[in-house]
């Protein structure tokens, strides 16, 4: 048997992809619902003009993501209960390319941005002298105009290159450190439960109390240095997180 070359893994992943970001994308505009019954790999395969193989890999994806499940002899559902969003998170991206993964158009917006001196923690977390200047920007992440995220993002003044204003800041943290020279390569990250205090509670459109996940990250650049230490908090309801665990 002829063995597939890497070239043509690579272009059935990219097939893969693609008809996996198709059936998203039906899923957010309304025409599969939660509980409908997906067509047949053999018809989705006609109408979107690829393989059987590649239609069976998209939909193994969305199965492992819980975006659908699948029901021996019977067909392929959308999950009856759906997040917006839904991923796993073993590999560092922008919350913005998270969300333009899914069919949707990200937005961004920044709530405060200022100047402040470094505490004890986030002088530890980023390896700088206690009361270091350090940028402070707060931003919402929304897509379809539900709230995904709230970003709390720290990044030492002596970083950047030139002055920050917030006209100019732009949407993602990544984007912005980039056009100072800094390129984060890893992120060391510890995940918490929390409840939402009333002012992240407004901004998420969550009741104070209720329950968020909170990651806190430090980013690390391409000579190793702690130039990004963040909190995300994300209501559950709107964003679910998936890890693959192997023994």
């Amino acid at each position: 048997m002829k063995r597939a070359s890497f070239a043509e893994i690579g272009e059935r992943l990219l097939i893969r992809d693609e008809v996996r970001l198709a059936i998203i994308e039906k899923i957010n505009r309304g025409e599969l619902r939660p509980g409908d019954r997906l067509s047949s790999e053999t018809e989705i395969a006609r109408q979107l003009g690829v393989s059987r193989n590649s239609v069976r890999e998209a939909l193994q994806s969305l199965e492992r993501d819980g975006l659908v499940e699948k029901r021996h002899g019977v067909g392929t559902f959308v999950t009856a209960s759906l997040p917006l969003l839904r991923g796993g998170i073993e590999r560092l991206t922008s919350i913005n390319d998270f969300i333009a993964s899914h069919g949707l158009q990200p937005e961004s917006h920044i709530t405060e941005m200022t100047f402040v001196k470094a505490d004890k923690e986030q002088a530890e977390n980023l390896q700088v002298e206690l009361g270091t200047d350090l940028l402070f920007v707060k931003m919402r992440k929304s897509a379809h105009g539900r709230p995904i995220a709230l970003c709390v993002d720290l990044v030492p003044v002596e970083y950047l290159s030139r002055q920050v204003e917030k006209e100019t800041f732009g949407e993602s943290i990544f984007t912005f450190l980039e056009e100072h020279d800094l390129n984060i390569r890893y992120a060391d990250c510890e995940i918490a439960a929390c409840l939402a205090e009333r002012e992240i509670g407004e901004t998420l459109g969550v009741d104070v109390g209720d329950p968020l996940l909170l990651f806190c990250q430090v980013h690390f650049d391409d000579e190793n240095r702690p130039v990004l230490y963040s909190q995300t908090y994300f209501p559950p309801g709107n964003i679910r997180f998936n890890v693959i665990r192997r023994r």
